[in-house]
């Protein structure tokens, strides 16, 4: 519900958002949205694997199996949309393309960071071609989705750099599809990058300051 109004056609079409976000709470946004997603499937796999185990069929299971797994499987039964990875990667899609062609900077932060989400999405489901695809066009330098704000103009890899955790997801999922990819040179540029930057960041107590 939070999505659909955020993407409603009144507020899209507005050139004032109807809210207040900051390069952060964008990215938590669209962070919580794909970490409720793999927690889902975690649990549906769960589920699954304890029916292999009780000998339980998923699609017709027996009323003497556990109570906890019935109850787990008729919940599973019911909402079977629930979570589809069509439909999340739908949501991520269209905030990138509301972003790239908003001029609200809310729009714009949930349109770089939905790319960051996404890249985590499609490295997560095992294609990590997609996870580079979607993130390098926000991480490039030069690129053309940028953020205008109080006469201060950001391309989208400042925006991302200035927000310690999506530059941490990005960096360790790009860093992953790199090593899948055998790419190791890139790996171990992204990977190292991240590395000397959280050092300096200890070493001078900076990422100690950050929340969470």
């Amino acid at each position: 519900e939070l999505f659909d109004e955020l993407l409603d056609e009144e507020n899209v079409s507005s050139s004032q958002a109807p809210f207040y976000l900051l390069p952060d709470w964008a990215f938590d946004i669209v962070h919580e949205f794909v970490y409720q997603f793999q927690g889902y499937c975690q649990f549906r796999a769960t589920v699954q694997s304890s029916a292999k185990k009780h000998n339980v069929d998923v699609e017709n299971p027996s009323s003497n199996a556990p109570h906890h797994l019935l109850e787990n499987l008729t919940i599973l039964s019911q909402n079977r949309d629930a979570w589809a990875v069509e439909f999340v990667m739908q949501y991520l899609s269209r905030l990138i393309s509301v972003g790239k062609s908003s001029d609200v900077p809310a729009y714009q932060y949930l349109g770089i960071f939905a790319s960051i989400a996404l890249s985590r999405l499609e490295c997560l489901m095992g294609d990590y071609r997609g996870c580079l695809s979607a993130g390098l066009p926000v991480m490039t330098d030069n690129n053309s989705f940028s953020v205008t704000k109080d006469g201060e103009t950001l391309q989208s890899n400042e925006i991302v750099q200035s927000v310690f955790s999506a530059r941490l997801s990005w960096a360790y999922h790009a860093g992953v599809s790199y090593l899948m990819l055998r790419r190791y040179k890139d790996a171990t540029r992204i990977l190292g990058g991240i590395c000397s930057y959280m050092l300096r960041g200890f070493k001078t107590g900076q990422l100690r300051k950050l929340p969470g």
